[in-house]
């Protein structure tokens, strides 16, 4: 299956993890100890109040996961999943949570071997991917964060033990990863045989069963979330979470893939949904797959729905509320307005006559349109414009400039390497994080 994620280039080393961890295990623990008490000695009352409950939850390593890294964690992960932490869900969010931590804390040690050139641009990214995730109405990260008292620098953790990942899979499997130029070309050259084939465009969740949940509690927590994704849950931040998949960096998403690229049972499933909907979750090749369907192109690259429409519009606003009288008035000179119109250049010279500047093209591709706009649109000639139509307090007249389809059908040689990348992520992710799990000396504190 195909899947697509942004990874970063590592440099090829030899690996240093047993010698590393035996000279500065110690020097963690001591880091450690320090950075709780500078926290103590700071942040006054409200931190010593916490520090009097904190105890140890697990050592991985040697290195300790307290219970406030758990319940900053537990936390984070309701608020990137989407949930609300209840009573009802806060003890199996607590559990993932601390799955979560122990997985983190392997990627970081692992990582701490990698160049420190890697490790930098790790902290820098880690910061931008957090604002993208969670920075909301043009809030900064760290404002949501406050908000549900979670300290940045945990947030933080998270996303740079994920990037450090993705250099230690392509330090430690060099060779698996030479060949991603080939590998993409030999997929455009299969697209271009078959330009017509049917596509759906997809995101996904993928789950596999790990050494602390068995394939019963994993099918578990795949219908819990498909329940919740019915719910309204938030799909992408679920799937950064808990996916296993390289897609999960990009909250699931998969874009267009060709029906021959998915197992037929998934076909079967997917033909029978609308756009919108969740099915699963299914079971392919040892893992659970949850799947979103949010497009169909019945003909592939050569589908209608790929055409790029040029717009050019005039647009009126009204004041929220405004009764008939008033939006008949507004209407009505608008369409005095877009009268003398033959081509969009002329639309271009009205609207700037208007408002004292051009209102500028719109370029968009059918499939991205409102099917409501897409029947009105879908019916023009080049030209042409539309009556009179109100997109909540706007009113607009569309005259449509040209459509056609793309000149290059096939996604870039860069957009498939990053495909191929993603396909090596998904298949080494589990098994090599496993194989670090059972070498690892992790010790959970009793209750």
């Amino acid at each position: 299956m195909a899947f697509r994620w942004t990874g970063w280039t590592a440099l090829k080393f030899r690996s240093l993890r047993g010698a590393f961890l035996q000279v500065f295990q110690p020097v963690f623990q001591l880091a450690f100890l320090l950075a709780f008490l500078l926290a103590f000695m700071a942040a006054g009352p409200a931190v010593s109040f916490a520090a009097d409950r904190a105890s140890i939850k697990t050592t991985v390593n040697g290195i300790p996961i307290t219970t406030i890294d758990l319940e900053n964690r537990t936390r984070l992960l309701a608020l990137l999943s989407g949930f609300d932490l209840t009573e009802e869900n806060r003890a199996q969010l607590e559990a993932d949570a601390l799955d979560m931590l122990t997985d983190e804390m392997l990627k970081l040690q692992a990582g701490a071997e990698l160049p420190p050139a890697i490790q930098n641009r790790a902290r820098s990214a880690a910061r931008q991917l957090l604002d993208e995730a969670l920075g909301r109405a043009g809030q900064p990260a760290k404002t949501v964060l406050d908000a549900r008292n979670i300290p940045l620098s945990a947030a933080l953790e998270k996303f740079r033990a994920d990037i450090l990942w993705v250099s230690v899979l392509q330090a430690k499997f060099p060779r698996q990863f030479e060949n991603l130029e080939q590998l993409a070309e030999q997929e455009r050259a299969r697209l271009k045989q078959n330009l017509a084939e049917p596509q759906f465009n997809l995101t996904e969740i993928v789950l596999v069963p790990t050494q602390t949940r068995g394939p019963a509690e994993t099918r578990d927590l795949a219908e819990q979330i498909t329940d919740a994704l019915g719910r309204g849950a938030d799909f992408a931040g679920i799937a950064r979470q808990y996916s296993v998949a390289g897609s999960s960096r990009e909250g699931g998403r998969l874009g267009w893939l060709p029906v021959s690229s998915l197992p037929p049972s998934f076909v079967a499933q997917l033909a029978q949904t609308e756009d919108g909907a969740v099915i699963g979750p299914l079971q392919h090749e040892g893992g659970l797959f949850i799947l979103r369907r949010l497009g169909y192109r019945a003909e592939g690259f050569l589908d209608p729905g790929r055409q790029e429409m040029v717009l050019a519009r005039l647009l009126v606003t009204v004041p929220e509320g405004s009764d008939e009288a008033v939006l008949g008035k507004a209407s009505a000179q608008l369409l005095s307005l877009a009268g003398p119109a033959n081509n969009c250049a002329d639309m271009d010279q009205i609207a700037k006559q208007a408002s004292g500047q051009a209102a500028g093209r719109l370029k968009i591709t059918v499939e991205e349109l409102d099917p409501g706009l897409r029947a009105v649109l879908e019916g023009l000639q080049p030209g042409q414009k539309t009556t009179v139509l109100r997109f909540g307090s706007d009113l607009s007249v569309i005259m449509l400039c040209s459509r056609a389809m793309p000149k290059d059908n096939l996604p870039t040689l860069e957009t498939l390497k990053r495909a191929e990348l993603d396909k090596l992520y998904s298949i080494l992710n589990s098994r090599y994080l496993m194989r670090l799990r059972r070498a690892a000396v992790i010790e959970k504190q009793a209750e």
